[in-house]
């Protein structure tokens, strides 16, 4: 065969592009090779060169036919299994990564204020009414620490000049006359661990520098400052120059009832907040301008970027550095040469969530006062002092697993950061963030009364993992939060959710020959994981089909000889219910049990809860 011939027979070598696994590579490599070189090796055994050089080549093909795989499968967020790529995802979303989340709930602080005869009235010395500073802490009887977030004033007046503080007598004089008053403010209050940290930044210029708190699950940052005195704050992204904050006037409301005014602040020392999927680190992220070399211009000059002509026709080779872009203040400054102060809270969880009156004891208490007062009062106010909160801390909650970060991401990205359909207030009620508390599970229905108006119902977990109503401080988080993506012509009322404590009852009839009590614990064990909480969402329904399929799947059941689901409500045996009272029997419909509009199912106590018999 002439050399002429050959070229145009290996022009025409018809090449296979289906093989995907190690072994069908080595079979269209073996018969490959013994196609079209049969004169240069015929011993193609697995002990062979022939043979290691396939195994060799389909070894290289199997691997890159798997990686070309996985990461196709890393571009859908459904299917990316790696965690950096899943958080790429979360990230492009706008789905928030937090961690444990904290309880939050409000407490009265009381004190004992001597009196004063003023305007010939006993009253409490107005210069002996303290200012609780941001940053006191409370203790629960569960031992975790409740912080406050903001000065309180018990000397603050309303609008017709009276002390907003509850005033009561608290001792007389021999005369009957006020010897002193209990003076006391509700003060919010949320769970965690006040931190301070402090990081040395050295003297060179790095744009976009970070950051890295030691803590996990951090709530909430509240204050970053450095040594020269320079605030930074936080915003959504670095291109945000500017930020907006609550100024209260101390005046009568006006004709609209404002009673306080919104500030612009400038905000050149910005930063944003990241945290990692793996560990939920949270890390600060600076902005790219030179603090040393501070342009005025929005914009960098263009003619310190063009080329240098100035009038010349000829000019030498020419290097624009697109680095001298960035340190312009545009996205922010970057720290240099400084120390960086950060203080934050973190830590959370179901079991910063506690019942009312656990809340009693005070760990450190910061007060001023307008007056001077004595060493001697200034003492016996500050061991006066009594906390204790009337209603409970909810809204803790452990991290969500990446399962439940990934299911937020098809309503974030249709979501758009605004609010127009159920899907949308949903996803913005998931994404409440971490400071505020979190919802375990919202329902939106139409409101009864307009039609621009949508009903709101949410619902948390208490320390145990039990529902409770969610506290007044997270409902009204809530609805700040919510306000700032609502339609304008949109009102939404937000409403608790409705608790339908649940039993079961059933009969089976087991096999020959097995353990009875243990057929009966293995049914109630799968009818408790079925009627976990978890997989239940406000206003779902029970499917009485699914719960026989369960208890007839069971090995060692041979049929169901009954079924019956029962309500629980107040206190039995020593276990307290909701007092929703619910009839499962007449709300029944087709094997499908309905529950009232903006309520929940819950198998409270499985192990009390469910009743079996065996025949």
């Amino acid at each position: 065969m002439s050399t002429k011939l050959k070229k145009q027979i290996q022009k025409e070598i018809t090449r296979s592009y289906v093989a995907r696994d190690f072994d069908a590579f080595r079979t269209q490599l073996l018969q490959f090779a013994r196609t079209y070189f049969p004169d240069k090796i015929q011993d193609f055994s697995e002990a062979s060169l022939g043979g290691m050089f396939l195994d060799m080549a389909a070894f290289i093909g199997d691997n890159m036919s798997f990686y070309l795989d996985h990461q196709f499968n890393e571009l859908d967020y459904n299917t990316a299994v790696e965690t950096i790529n899943v958080q790429r995802h979360l990230r492009n979303a706008g789905v928030e990564i937090v961690g444990s989340s904290p309880a939050s709930t409000v407490v009265k602080l009381t004190f004992t204020i001597p009196s004063i005869f003023e305007d010939g009235l006993y009253k409490p010395d107005p210069g002996l009414l303290p200012k609780v500073l941001s940053a006191s802490v409370f203790r629960g009887t569960n031992g975790i620490s409740y912080v406050t977030g903001v000065d309180v004033d018990f000397s603050d007046l309303d609008f017709l000049g009276e002390l907003i503080a509850e005033v009561s007598i608290n001792a007389v004089n021999t005369d009957g006359s006020p010897a002193t008053f209990n003076v006391s403010r509700e003060i919010e209050v949320v769970s965690g661990k006040l931190v301070t940290e402090t990081f040395s930044i050295p003297d060179n210029y790095v744009p976009f520098r970070e950051i890295t708190l030691t803590n996990p699950s951090v709530s909430n940052i509240m204050s970053v400052y450095d040594t020269a005195g320079n605030d930074y704050y936080e915003v959504s992204d670095l291109s945000q120059d500017v930020i907006y904050r609550k100024v209260n006037t101390n005046q009568d409301p006006d004709e609209s009832g404002a009673t306080a005014n919104l500030e612009v602040i400038p905000a050149p020392y910005r930063y944003v907040r990241n945290t990692t999927l793996a560990g939920r680190v949270t890390s600060i992220q600076f902005g790219s301008g030179d603090a040393t070399t501070l342009q005025n211009d929005i914009i960098p000059d263009p003619s310190e970027l063009a080329l240098p002509l100035y009038g010349k026709d000829t000019f030498s080779r020419f290097t624009i550095n697109p680095n001298n872009i960035l340190q312009s203040d545009t996205l922010g400054i970057t720290p240099r040469n400084t120390t960086i102060n950060v203080t934050y809270m973190a830590g959370g969880g179901l079991n910063h969530n506690t019942g009312p009156n656990t809340i009693t004891s005070i760990t450190t208490l910061g007060l001023t006062f307008p007056g001077v007062p004595s060493p001697t009062t200034k003492s016996d106010i500050l061991n006066s002092a009594t906390v204790f909160n009337e209603t409970a801390a909810s809204g803790g909650s452990d991290a969500p697993t990446i399962g439940q970060l990934r299911s937020r991401i098809p309503n974030a990205k249709s979501s758009q950061s605004r609010v127009v359909t159920r899907q949308d207030l949903l996803a913005r009620v998931y994404t409440l963030p971490n400071n505020f508390g979190r919802i375990f599970r919202a329902g939106v229905n139409p409101s009864p009364t307009s039609a621009l108006a949508s009903d709101l119902y949410i619902i948390s977990k208490d320390s145990n993992g039990k529902l409770t109503t969610s506290s007044d401080v997270l409902k009204k988080n809530l609805r700040i939060y919510l306000n700032e993506y609502r339609l304008i012509s949109e009102a939404i009322e937000i409403k608790d959710v409705s608790v339908i404590n649940v039993g079961v009852k059933f009969a089976i009839v087991a096999r020959q020959n097995v353990n009875k009590l243990s057929v009966v614990q293995s049914v109630i064990s799968r009818i408790t994981a079925l009627m976990n909480v978890d997989n239940f969402q406000v206003d779902q329904p029970i499917i009485e089909g699914d719960i026989i399929q369960a208890i007839l799947s069971t090995q060692g059941v041979v049929s169901l000889s009954s079924l019956e689901f029962f309500n629980l409500t107040g206190i039995q045996d020593g276990r307290t219910y909701s007092d929703v009272v619910f009839d499962p029997v007449v709300n029944t419909v087709n094997g499908i049990i309905v529950p009232p509009v903006g309520s929940i199912f819950e198998l409270k106590y499985g192990n009390f809860d469910i009743i079996g018999n065996v025949i």
